[in-house]
């Protein structure tokens, strides 16, 4: 019984229950109003209009599909959403999406933990200090400890960019992550250690998720970062750390320094930002290239065009379609000039479009 009691106690939490907050978490769109949540296009079935209710009712959030007549809770969702058939899993991404501490990980807990400070919000500046040596000990090159993300990166063309924007690497064993949080520990204020949520007690969470992406904000100061997985494994694939969603699109700091009338590319995703800069310099354009995490658009985002024509060059598939759809409507409600579709040749995304490249 005390499982189902936990189980229960954790559907309603504020961050479980509230159809808004899981949406974001989630980086789904929350356009579609309904009584007490939103419609959204279904997670378990391809589709184009939004049939998918998502409710708060009796306290707890509950999905059902009006097309596919699929039905569950919020545990549902995030294993549709996020690909995962593991419970345990989708236990720790519902925990992180609530800002909930993570659940215990043998391999990050071979050693006690040390006590824990009451964790608390994190302010830019201060995550920008903890992740700097972070980033800077895991810098890609030939180090065993980037060694795996150098090669990756690499076989997809898309090497020298990511050291340009300060790519990274955590460590693969659990003994040099915890000399990495014991250094930051010593140095920095242990509340905001605790608060930066990717690290748990000695550890990391989502230790697998290896490749570190800085997300920045429009001053240049890393406000976020997102991991992925290097394993092949497709479970939580990417990730972001718990209550810390990107407030801005992917290479933001670049707009200020951008010639005025320069056009804008949205794309999806911080990966087709390095490959449609490759691309755009290959054919001489001067374009601000920005990426929307997963389908996580926000609506204020529409400012960043205001004045500017705008490429949306969203992957080659349905949900690609869906985003530009969604976006050019709001782009031209914030005064964009215009909006033109940019479509990857050959490929799904602008990535595979780069490594394609390489591999020919």
């Amino acid at each position: 019984m005390k499982r189902r009691t936990d189980l229960d106690a954790l559907r309603q939490e504020p961050g479980l229950s509230d159809p808004a907050r899981v949406l974001r978490g989630l980086n789904l769109s929350t356009s579609h109003r309904q009584k007490n949540g939103f419609f959204i296009c279904c997670p378990f079935h391809k589709e184009n209009t939004p049939s998918c209710s998502i409710q708060k009712v009796d306290g707890v959030l509950l999905v059902h599909c009006l097309a596919c007549h699929e039905s569950g809770d919020v545990f549902k969702l995030i294993g549709a959403v996020r690909g995962l058939a593991d419970f345990p899993r989708i236990i720790e991404e519902a925990r992180s999406i609530a800002g909930l501490p993570a659940t215990a990980d043998d391999d990050e807990h071979d050693e006690p933990d040390e006590p824990k400070q009451e964790a608390r919000k994190v302010t830019t500046v201060v995550f920008h200090a903890i992740v700097r040596p972070l980033l800077h000990l895991g810098r890609l090159d030939d180090s065993p400890i980037a060694r795996d993300g150098t090669a990756y990166l690499r076989g997809r063309g898309l090497l020298d960019a990511a050291v340009a924007d300060g790519w990274a690497c955590f460590p693969s064993t659990a003994s040099t992550r915890r000399e990495w949080i014991k250094m930051l520990r010593e140095t920095f204020d242990g509340r905001d250690i605790d608060g930066c949520g990717f690290v748990r007690g000695s550890g990391l969470t989502f230790p697998d998720n290896r490749l570190v992406v800085p997300w920045r904000d429009p001053s240049g100061l890393v406000d976020t970062i997102q991991r992925r997985r290097l394993d092949g494994q497709a479970s939580s694939k990417y990730v972001f750390p718990s209550g810390r969603a990107p407030q801005w699109p992917y290479g933001i700091e670049r707009l200020a320094s951008a010639p005025l009338d320069a056009p804008i590319v949205l794309v999806e995703g911080a990966v087709d930002v390095l490959a449609r800069r490759i691309l755009d310099m290959d054919q001489g354009k001067v374009r601000v290239v920005l990426g929307v995490p997963g389908g996580g658009w926000r609506k204020r985002w529409a400012e960043y065009g205001k004045d500017r024509v705008v490429y949306v060059a969203t992957d080659a598939d349905e949900a690609g379609n869906r985003f530009c759809e969604q976006w050019s409507e709001q782009l031209y409600s914030a005064g964009c000039v215009e909006v033109k579709r940019l479509r990857p040749v050959g490929s799904k995304d602008w990535g595979d479009q780069v490594a394609a490249r390489v591999v020919s």
